[in-house]
């Protein structure tokens, strides 16, 4: 009886492994007759049965989920390059690992390392997006599971489950950008001063539009994507857009060049959240998952830890008048 019962076991492990791998439950039912089955009890078919389906939950559980997310086209080869001069994965990195590391790169890491932290093995798989918008739309569909997102009030839009906001990432500075030979701009100092140009941003970037739209009498323009910005002040005779400070005072996109207004930077009131999709088979377990993950590293002073060290302003700056419009 014991050789029997290993026997139909070997039987009912390749038989589970063959459907399991192929998903076909026709072709390879008929290898194994009914017959075969019924030389041995149903009481051990029946315990056999109960333990291959448990081995079968076991394995699947351990398995990781395909985590997509939607990014900036450039945000992919950054990442990537990131991880591989670190010679870690997201979750093995430290505070000590993001002096050189940009927002977006925090962000994924921290993504990554809430859904540790929280207990899901999953797998990231970065998908790119021209602008924030389309990532918005590519949730909203269930197309990706997870992109970021800017906003300036409380609201959600249909379709999406909104993550708590990161701690310490609100309050952005913007820089005041336009052409070097625009003297008349470059000399401005003030907000009053401001007034009396026209500017323009990404019909997506919904904190800067609002930001724009508080300078009372601005002449305002929306373009579809940053290349577009560039164009329309190079060329366009638009006067100036706002962008995030970076090291260097001037900003290039292909062959345009635009310069950092001396002197001047507008701290904006926005929050940074993740956006999961509402419709995808995972979205919910993903979101409460995110959230508790979020919530550990909080409580360690993690996400805090990771923006301050790319938060502080250049030393060049931080004499500089910070106007908040609000």
């Amino acid at each position: 009886m014991k050789e029997e019962w290993q026997y139909l076991a070997l039987v009912w492990i390749r038989i589970g492994v063959i459907i399991k791998i192929h998903n076909t439950y026709t072709i390879y039912t008929k290898t194994y007759t009914s017959s075969l089955l019924l030389v041995f009890s149903k009481t051990i078919v029946g315990m056999i049965t109960i333990s291959m389906f448990s081995i079968s939950v076991g394995v699947s559980a351990a398995l990781p989920i395909i985590v997509k997310v939607a990014v900036k086209q450039d945000l992919v080869k950054k990442y990537q390059n990131f991880l591989e001069k670190k010679q870690k994965q997201a979750i093995e990195l430290t505070y000590l690992d993001m002096p050189d590391a940009s927002k977006g790169i925090i962000r994924l890491v921290i993504l990554e390392q809430a859904l540790h932290k929280a207990g899901l093995v999953a797998k990231i798989e970065l998908v790119s997006s021209p602008n924030a918008k389309r990532s918005q739309l590519m949730v909203q569909s269930g197309e990706v599971l997870v992109s970021t997102k800017l906003t300036i009030d409380n609201s959600t839009p249909k379709d999406i489950l909104k993550s708590s906001e990161l701690p310490d990432y609100n309050n952005l500075i913007r820089g005041v950008y336009g052409l070097k030979s625009n003297h008349a701009l470059m000399n401005v100092k003030t907000l009053e001063g401001l007034r009396n140009f026209s500017a323009v941003t990404t019909a997506y970037r919904d904190s800067d539009i609002n930001t724009l739209q508080e300078i009372d009498s601005i002449e305002l323009y929306l373009a579809h994507n940053i290349e577009s910005v560039f164009k329309m002040v190079s060329y366009r005779n638009i006067d100036f857009t706002l962008l995030e400070v970076e090291e260097e005072t001037e900003r290039k996109h292909k062959d345009m060049t635009l310069s950092l207004v001396p002197g001047l930077l507008i701290q904006t009131d926005s929050s940074m959240h993740y956006f999961i999709s509402a419709k995808h088979q995972h979205g919910q377990m993903v979101h409460h998952t995110l959230e508790k993950g979020l919530a550990i590293m909080s409580e360690q002073g993690l996400i805090t830890k990771y923006f301050h060290q790319i938060s502080q302003l250049e030393p060049y700056l931080q004499s500089w008048n910070i106007i908040n419009i609000n």
